[in-house]
């Protein structure tokens, strides 16, 4: 998973607020948050699925842990909402919004994958 040989973008490389296709412990898709200087993911631990952030790799360890490989689009989601998702203010429809929209871009990263 973490091979050194593996291409990946540097942070000064990364749009805010853009979707990427990553390689991470946790996600395969991930929305960069510059602030933070780390993605927004969907993480599943036993049965629960969940909004989390997981940290650029060039961070360092022990906490960066994702290596950004593409530029899918930018998030739909204005920044400021991202962020207070990340600090736990924002509505559950909110939260259900970005949960979905990073849903749907995970099934069709593992679709392109699978067809590769």
């Amino acid at each position: 998973m973490y091979d050194n040989e593996v291409k990946y973008l540097k942070m000064v490389e990364l749009r805010e607020g853009g979707t990427y296709r990553i390689i991470a412990r946790n996600a395969d898709i991930g929305i960069w948050m510059l602030r933070i200087r780390g993605f927004l993911i969907l993480r599943t631990k036993f049965s629960d699925t969940f909004l989390f952030v997981e940290y650029h790799w060039d961070t360092g360890e022990p906490h960066g842990t994702v290596k950004p490989l593409a530029f899918i689009e930018d998030s739909p989601f204005q920044l400021s909402v991202l962020y207070d998702v990340i600090e736990k203010e924002c509505s559950t429809p909110t939260r259900l919004a970005i949960h979905k929209y990073l849903e749907i871009h995970k099934n069709t990263c593992i679709k392109e994958v699978e067809d590769e």
